[in-house]
């Protein structure tokens, strides 16, 4: 898990939030709102939603490029 995806779950935490709670806000799986705070894809609405509960938009640098 990178640094910042372990930084954006401790931000949730503090907040009393979850993946799942982001989730069912946004109308996607846990799963997929985990890929986004993980880096291994990105969605405009999912980060909107995050950066809405207070993570930090510096946070969300986007999904990892696959090495050539």
């Amino acid at each position: 898990m990178s640094d910042n995806a372990r930084q954006i779950k401790a931000r949730l935490l503090l907040l009393g939030k979850t993946a799942a709670s982001i989730a069912r806000k946004v109308g996607v799986s846990r799963q997929t709102v985990s890929a986004v705070i993980a880096g291994k894809t990105r969605s405009a609405r999912i980060e909107k939603a995050l950066v809405a509960e207070g993570i930090p938009r510096k946070l969300l640098k986007g999904a990892r490029k696959k090495a050539a």
